[in-house]
């Protein structure tokens, strides 16, 4: 008897937390983060804010797990794809990991609409830190799309079609470059992600993202 309420105790507190992530998501999105109290929160999910209070100390806490839930769906898309290209060349690697972005994008639209838009500010410092100081485990998605636009640099270098070389800040411009622009096309395309077949939306941005770094790296 004891273990049984025990286990039903546990299962309700996790459905407790999970309604208030789910509830606060969409809170940040269609409010904005400022407009969000931990009461209107309980008001959502229907219970006390001080049930809330058990599960996070604050609403920055529980935005930072909010933050930690979407770039862990994030990071295991792009490390997926970084790791399968390997073999490949730089910019096939870099191209991969593009579309992956996207896929991403339309696969997991609030969460991506939280951590790329609604707080990109965040994202973008991130960027601008050196890779040695980079949070690697909360961003690795954002850092692997960097080494890459480095290790394309050098890689086209090396083959002669570089020119008087780049530095670090100038592949840090670059890959905030390629991320603005794949981050724009995602969002022109938020309205349209549940009205179009899921191949023609592959197809279409193949050709964005070979449009693009042609644009980036010619």
């Amino acid at each position: 008897m004891g273990t049984g309420t025990s286990t039903r105790n546990l299962q309700t507190k996790e459905q407790i937390r999970a309604s208030i992530i789910d509830a606060a998501l969409k809170l940040f999105l269609s409010n904005g983060y400022e407009h969000v109290s931990m009461r209107k929160i309980a008001d959502v999910i229907q219970y006390t804010p001080t049930t809330i209070y058990h599960h996070f100390q604050n609403k920055e806490e529980l935005l930072q797990e909010l933050f930690h839930i979407g770039f862990a769906k994030f990071n295991r898309t792009i490390r997926a794809v970084f790791y399968e290209s390997l073999e490949q060349t730089g910019e096939q690697r870099l191209s991969a990991m593009l579309l992956a972005y996207i896929e991403f994008s339309m696969d997991e639209p609030q969460h991506h609409q939280l951590i790329f838009h609604k707080f990109i500010d965040r994202v973008l410092a991130c960027m601008q830190t050196a890779p040695e100081s980079m949070d690697k485990e909360s961003y690795e998605g954002m850092f692997l799309l960097m080494q890459t636009v480095k290790a394309l640099v050098a890689e086209r270098e090396r083959d002669g079609d570089g020119g008087d070389g780049e530095s670090l800040t100038d592949v840090t411009e670059a890959a905030i470059f390629l991320w603005t622009a794949v981050n724009g096309y995602t969002n022109m395309f938020f309205p349209l992600h549940r009205s179009v077949e899921r191949e023609w939306r592959r197809q279409h941005a193949e050709r964005f993202v070979d449009q693009l770094l042609r644009g980036v790296l010619y």
